[in-house]
């Protein structure tokens, strides 16, 4: 798939949020759906992927990425308050949230959730340290790839990852060896 660079055009076929999605997990879908690379997308949209994306796009920023993708007020409205709350108990805030390193976004997840997803995605509350049980499926949370043990850190370029290389465009899908995170 060839890539291209957003303008100041407007988006087409942006993909609808779910109601408790990240907005670090939903970014690869939408830089997906533009054709575009990542990097370029969170340009476009003023982010900076140097930072905790979750932590930051609210209020302001997360007005003008509805804006600009043309999203509802509604749209990311879970993780938005989960974000300001959290804002609310600085710096204790900030522990509650898994990262790789210092700032990227990590994820654990369920696997009968992301089976069963008809779109998979990677909800906000995946990212909190202490949520380590599924209350659907009352199993624990997978913390990597079952396969070869990557993390799954997000925001990450699908196209650009292995996993898109080889004609994958799902998150239920390692970007790093291309196996199903479901089985």
């Amino acid at each position: 798939m060839s890539e291209h660079r957003l303008s100041d055009t407007q988006l087409f076929g942006v993909p609808k949020p779910f109601d408790f999605e990240a907005v670090s997990a939903w970014l690869p879908r939408l830089a997906l759906s533009q054709g575009s690379a990542l990097s370029d997308v969170a340009e476009f949209l003023g982010l900076n992927l140097g930072s905790d994306v979750d932590r930051h796009v609210i209020g302001a920023k997360l007005a003008h990425v509805r804006k600009i993708c043309s999203l509802p007020n509604s749209a990311f409205a879970v993780s938005e308050q989960i974000m300001e709350s959290l804002d609310l108990i600085r710096p204790v805030g900030d522990q509650f949230m898994a990262r790789r390193g210092s700032r990227r976004p990590r994820f654990r997840f369920c696997i009968c959730c992301l089976s069963e997803m008809k779109t998979p995605h990677f909800p906000i509350h995946w990212r909190f340290i202490a949520w380590r049980r599924c209350p659907l499926h009352d199993c624990l949370l997978e913390d990597a790839c079952p396969h070869c043990g990557t993390p799954i850190v997000l925001p990450t370029c699908i196209q650009k990852s292995t996993s898109g290389r080889a004609g994958y465009s799902g998150l239920d899908r390692c970007l790093s060896c291309t196996k199903r995170l479901s089985t």
